[in-house]
């Protein structure tokens, strides 16, 4: 990650605040990954949780059901 290195105040702060941001989406993520991950959808890409094999499982079985609905690549 590019922000872990800041230079000046506000760059620590934003630094910091992104921390923040991410650790209470991840969260979020655990609390809710049951429903999110039978709605096909996946951690953020800053995510730091670890990948789940019950969760792609749940994505790609929520894709075989909904195959129009698989996001473009």
């Amino acid at each position: 990650m590019a922000h872990k290195d800041p230079k000046s105040v506000e760059a620590k702060g934003a630094s910091e605040f992104l921390d923040v941001l991410i650790d209470e989406i991840d969260k979020f993520y655990e609390k809710h990954s049951e429903i999110l991950s039978n709605k096909g959808k996946r951690p953020h890409t800053c995510s730091r949780l670890t990948e789940n094999k019950q969760w792609n499982e749940n994505i790609e079985s929520f894709f075989e059901k909904n195959p129009r609905r698989r996001p473009r690549k």
